[in-house]
């Protein structure tokens, strides 16, 4: 699997949290960050020192995970950011990692884990006490909970039997269902692209959605059986589909040589779908928005600064983590939050 640089991976990322009325959507245009967000805490996270990608989740105590997913660590802080404690690490034995990618922690407070390099998803307690681990079939690097069912997406990765994404019953590690092949529009590519710290699949209630490639913006929508009930293709005025050249060799071609545009992950925030369109030769960041039927909910797509948020909670609220200090010893999260719309 080929990775991008970790650099451009945080510049391409933007969670817009949009939970407020549906109406909101059309006062974004014209809008700047400032306009809609304010910072409402800046807190130093004690003891962490990052080296790699972040992903963070919290529990039903307001426990906040950090997952550095070059270290394989997740540190615990508790709602005043003091250091609870530290569980994972670099390894292939049981409760480590060889490469995480991502961090969910389901109703009851178990911490779930995906690892590509290892092909499973290892479940801790919320103490950080290691249960258990359920093998996948790909190299999956984002992960969702939805009824006892573990579901897995291999991103931008062209899976190895065609299947980028498979559910699992979380119990006994059983597939349960296998909702898409891969997109026509890469088939014949041999691209392999990493989507550490960006969603490629997330829940609403209990239905599952799925944006198929970052290559081909199409939205699918399942229920909890694995039951296809809308797909819809995102159409805007800045994204086209590729065309890439019938023999395709990857010795010579790259597939930002063909693609303006791409779709650098979503976010779902009651019934509206948010998209991140990156452009691949400036590293600009838009933002587009959807509902779940597939109606557009804006006029225009709205470019978006260069922040790096990493994670979005069910009231509207944006996270973001920075460096405090140019030695990166000092790591700061900052929250902001909406403003009040007219």
């Amino acid at each position: 699997m080929k990775f991008l640089d970790k650099r451009v991976l945080r510049l391409v990322l933007i969670c817009s949290l949009l939970m407020t009325s549906q109406n909101i959507y059309s006062q974004w245009y014209g809008k700047e960050f400032e306009d809609v967000y304010k910072v409402e805490s800046e807190k130093q996270l004690n003891g962490l020192v990052l080296e790699g990608e972040v992903e963070i989740d919290f529990n039903s105590d307001g426990d906040l995970y950090v997952l550095d997913a070059k270290q394989g660590l997740i540190t615990v802080y508790d709602q005043d950011m003091q250091l609870k404690f530290t569980f994972g690490g670099k390894g292939n034995e049981p409760g480590k990692f060889e490469k995480a990618s991502d961090i969910h922690i389901d109703d009851n407070d178990q911490v779930y884990i995906s690892d590509p390099y290892l092909e499973r998803v290892s479940i801790f307690s919320k103490n950080g006490v290691f249960k258990r681990s359920v093998a996948i079939l790909n190299q999956a690097v984002d992960l969702i909970i939805v009824n006892e069912m573990l579901c897995t997406h291999t991103g931008g990765a062209i899976a190895k039997d065609g299947n980028s994404v498979q559910c699992y019953d979380v119990n006994t590690g059983k597939p349960a269902h296998t909702l898409f092949k891969k997109s026509k529009v890469i088939e014949n590519v041999p691209f392999g692209f990493s989507n550490i710290s960006f969603a490629v699949i997330q829940k609403s209630e209990n239905k599952i959605i799925i944006l198929k490639h970052p290559f081909d913006p199409a939205i699918q929508v399942f229920n909890d059986e694995g039951v296809l009930v809308n797909e819809f293709r995102i159409n805007n005025e800045i994204y086209s589909v590729p065309k890439f050249p019938e023999k395709f060799d990857v010795f010579r071609h790259l597939p930002t040589m063909y693609a303006k545009y791409l779709a650098h992950g979503f976010y779902v925030f009651q019934d509206r779908i948010v998209i991140i369109f990156v452009d691949t030769k400036t590293g600009k960041k838009y933002m587009d928005v959807y509902n779940l039927g597939g109606e557009r909910q804006i006029e225009k797509v709205i470019h978006i600064q260069n922040r790096f948020p990493i994670y979005g909670d069910k009231n509207g609220s944006l996270y973001a983590i920075q460096y405090a200090s140019k030695d990166k010893k000092k790591v700061n999260l900052k929250k902001y939050s909406l403003h009040k719309m007219p």
